[in-house]
């Protein structure tokens, strides 16, 4: 071998370095172990209940919306202003429940054309035919996972499972 003497300090210089990590480690290790601190309950049925000390500071809100450059005390006015005697109250309109026992899923078939799942879904006794992302009637059909469907009514989802 003719670089016999360069192969041996480079094991010299791979030692220093690592001897130099090693030592690093070591001297951030602790001479003792930390003591063990218990933090539940003791044993002898005392009730250790730490004291509390409540927050005393409160929030100055006050200050400009910095996006609309709006004052917050003319907004809260007008939130909580009253209607005026001569204008109509118009009453908050309720959504109708959604009856999701009238939907029930059937199961699906392959299309042969483009090999892609239809799923049969009962719609008040009427039965249909959805492709993902299709809409009949206003249900929507989000996605067919083959023993279930997550349908789309109303801005409401539900899976429905296989009958």
């Amino acid at each position: 071998m003719k670089n016999k003497n360069f192969f041996y300090l480079l094991i010299l210089a791979v030692s220093v370095v690592w001897g130099i990590i090693f030592y690093r480690i070591f001297l951030t290790l602790p001479s003792r172990p930390e003591p063990f601190v218990q933090t539940s309950r003791p044993v002898g049925g005392t009730d250790y209940r730490p004291a509390v000390s409540y927050d005393t500071v409160s929030l100055d809100l006050n200050y400009r919306d910095p996006f609309l450059g709006t004052d917050p005390a003319a907004a809260t006015d007008a939130v909580n202003a009253e209607p005026l005697p001569g204008e109509a109250v118009s009453p908050a309109v309720k959504k109708p429940p959604i009856n999701w026992t009238a939907i029930r899923y059937s199961g699906y078939i392959i299309n042969p054309l483009n090999r892609e799942p239809v799923s049969i879904i009962i719609v008040d006794g009427r039965e249909q035919m959805f492709s993902e992302g299709e809409t009949i009637s206003g249900l929507k059909l989000v996605r067919n996972y083959g023993d279930s469907v997550k349908v789309l009514y109303r801005d409401h989802s539900k899976f429905i499972t296989l009958n």
